[in-house]
């Protein structure tokens, strides 16, 4: 008599929880058949048979990194020009540009006809204390050649811890070859390398990338520029490779009056846009803009 109010209370709970059950088995086994007449889920099912198959079959042992990754550009590379899949690598990269900060030698680097070319040495940074220059030929870094390396796998030789040493081969456009040990320290990137107003009187901007902060800093730029009254401005962006929208926004609202739709995001259903506009600038520029860019100019 003593034992059976205490276990009435089980034998609800249980028969409670059996229909709990019974509903949520109920529900993803509706899920799943109605995945599988969805066209998506099919699609997805022949991704997986793909992947399957190359790693099972494959005669030199495919890596699953490597076909996975594969898998992801492909499908990254149907939607638009300008979207791409990142590695992790690459996604540290795309954040050292925005914060403006990396470990390294301090030059950047673009492959031409295979060759790995040095395109920038920044002032003060490892790679311009032993005297490279614009124009030289990476060879090849701590023994490893180059030839036929893209930018990523250029920038994960030449990147590592702080205080390291790197060994660079390089041959100079004169074709003089040499092998020098250089040691990677944190450098600045600085958003802004070149400003100043020329003997004309034109004031000139060289923004690489928008980093956090360089929407203001512009700003701050102009400001100072304008001390000099030049008679136009012309904002170089040949070569960004883009960064913080929100950063871009804030440098139109130097130039557009106060509100102004810069852009809008509409999703893939044309749902609910995000118009991004222009704020009040404290010291808005007035005067003729020349802004110049090349095929390497992207994103914001």
């Amino acid at each position: 008599m003593n034992g059976t109010p205490a276990n009435r209370p089980t034998r609800h709970l249980t028969w409670r929880s059996a229909v709990i059950f019974t509903a949520v088995a109920i529900l993803i086994a509706g899920a799943w058949l109605w995945l599988r007449r969805d066209e998506r889920y099919k699609s997805a099912r022949i991704l997986n048979s793909v992947a399957t198959l190359v790693l099972e079959e494959s005669p030199f042992g495919a890596d699953p990194s490597l076909v996975l990754s594969g898998a992801a550009e492909g499908m990254t590379s149907v939607l638009d020009p300008y979207s791409s899949y990142l590695s992790s690598f690459e996604y540290e990269l795309f954040q050292e540009e925005s914060e403006g900060e990396y470990v390294g030698i301090g030059v950047g680097v673009r492959v031409r006809s295979g060759m790995v070319i040095v395109t920038e040495v920044r002032p003060q940074s490892p790679a311009a204390d032993v005297f490279i220059e614009p124009g030289d030929r990476l060879v090849a870094i701590d023994g490893v050649s180059l030839s036929g390396r893209d930018l990523v796998e250029t920038a994960q030789l030449m990147r590592g811890p702080e205080g390291s040493i790197v060994s660079v081969t390089l041959e100079k456009s004169t074709g003089e070859s040499r092998s020098i040990q250089i040691v990677r320290r944190r450098l600045d990137i600085d958003a802004f390398p070149i400003v100043g107003v020329t003997r004309s009187g034109i004031a000139y901007i060289r923004w690489s990338h928008f980093s956090d902060g360089s929407g203001d800093r512009l700003a701050a730029l102009i400001e100072d520029l304008r001390l000099e009254e030049p008679l136009g401005l012309v904002l170089d962006l040949r070569g960004n490779p883009g960064g913080l929208l929100d950063e871009a926004v804030t440098a139109a609202g130097i130039f557009l009056p106060a509100g102004t739709t810069v852009c809008t995001l509409v999703d893939a259903t044309g749902e609910e846009p995000i118009e991004y506009t222009t704020a009040a600038a404290t010291s808005p520029f007035e005067g003729p803009v020349l802004v110049v860019q090349d095929e390497l100019a992207s994103s914001a």
